[in-house]
Formats: structure tokens, C-alpha cells, sequence
């Protein structure tokens, strides 16, 4: 899991890539799609980690869901920014009169 997180950030991937095609091995596996969706897609000057986001994002739900391996959800790497919290939904009223 620890590569894994460093790869969410940009710049790690950007060099991994650079010499390997995937994560791990020479094949796509769930650590792949675990890194892509912890992460948006890298800027152009990245070329090598767009170039593995692209591929990545080509793949079909039917194709992800076959890989091998196991699904992480990882938390993106410390030096990559936070998304922004989701707004709280609204609380519902709490003086809603009961239907009886």
C-alpha cells in the first residue's frame, strides 16, 4: 500500500511511469485503478503519468472490474492537495409536523 499512496502523487508517478507501464508488472491490475481514482488527471507536462491516466481511463467498468488484484481506496499523498469537504446536507427541519 505505502508505493501505492506515493503514487498519488504526480510527481512520483510521473518518474515511475517514465521506466514501467503500470503500477506493478507488466499488466493492469486493481492497483492501478486504486492509484487512478485517488487521483484527477496529471497535468500535460507530466507526460508519462497522463499517458498511464489515459490508459487507465480508457478501460470499460467490465474491463476494471476483471483485473486482478484488489480494489484500495487510498488516500492521496500528503503533498497533493485535499479535495474540498463535501457541504453537509441540510438538516431536515426538526418542527415538520407528523403525519398521523
Amino acid at each position: 500500500g505505502r508505493i501505492m499512496v506515493a503514487l498519488t502523487d504526480v510527481t512520483a508517478l510521473d518518474a515511475h511511469m517514465a521506466s514501467n507501464s503500470y503500477v506493478e508488472g507488466f499488466t493492469p491490475s486493481q492497483k492501478d485503478v486504486s492509484v487512478f481514482k485517488a487521483m484527477a488527471e496529471p497535468a500535460a507536462s507530466f507526460v508519462h503519468a497522463l499517458r498511464w491516466y489515459k490508459h487507465i481511463a480508457s478501460f470499460s467498468e467490465a474491463k476494471v472490474a476483471g483485473l486482478p488484484g484488489k480494489f484500495e481506496t487510498l488516500a492521496a499523498a500528503a503533498s497533493a492537495p485535499a479535495p474540498a469537504p463535501a457541504p453537509a446536507p441540510a438538516p431536515a427541519p426538526a418542527d415538520t409536523p407528523k403525519k398521523e
